[in-house]
């Protein structure tokens, strides 16, 4: 899987791997995803198939956090002088 391709979310490792990506444990995970805390466990541990529509969550998710971030670092370039 690519950096930053969260829409092939197919297996437990891939989940883990978008969690860690977005600095999330699984109540952050359940809160952002507006899923249950053991849902999202299920998908962490591999025991439920990630529909579609909680990869496209994860992938917009994944895109505005980085998409902040490379603001607040821009920002903070153009501030140190």
């Amino acid at each position: 899987m690519a950096a930053g391709d969260f829409l092939d979310l197919e297996t437990a490792e891939d989940f883990t791997e978008w969690m860690q990506a977005c600095s999330f444990e699984i109540k952050d995970a359940a809160f952002h995803l507006d899923l249950p805390m053991p849902l999202v466990t299920l998908y962490q541990r591999g025991e439920v198939k990630i529909p579609l529509s909680v990869k496209l969550r994860c992938q917009n998710l994944f895109t505005t956090l980085a998409d902040k971030k490379n603001r607040q670092d821009r920002w903070k370039a153009s501030a140190s002088f």
